[in-house]
């Protein structure tokens, strides 16, 4: 399994985690792998970072499978007294009354 984590405004920010496992046909399993990002940007209202994380299924260097997924990295939490955070800092939510 090949998994490096690409960012849309700058270069790749992970390494790949090559994890070598072997299947029988129609056997399935769960990998888990843990990959650190190194000076990941936080997604924002004004600075919408994300993050491609490409993972492939490889038979030696012939790729079986291919799949990505597009994600970002925030904080979220409400507070009843304070409003909406959006990575520690508050939001406006703006809304309409029908």
């Amino acid at each position: 399994m090949y998994s490096p984590i690409q960012c849309d405004r700058c270069n790749t920010v992970s390494e790949a985690a090559i994890r070598d496992f072997n299947l029988a046909p129609w056997q399935q399993k769960d990998i888990q792998s843990e990959l650190k990002l190194a000076g990941a940007h936080r997604w924002s209202l004004d600075t919408p970072y994300l993050y491609t994380l490409v993972t492939e299924i490889r038979n030696g260097e012939t790729i079986k499978d291919r799949i990505q997924a597009v994600f970002g990295i925030r904080s979220l939490r409400f507070d009843p007294d304070k409003g909406f955070f959006l990575n520690d800092k508050p939001i406006k939510i703006k809304g309409t009354n029908n």
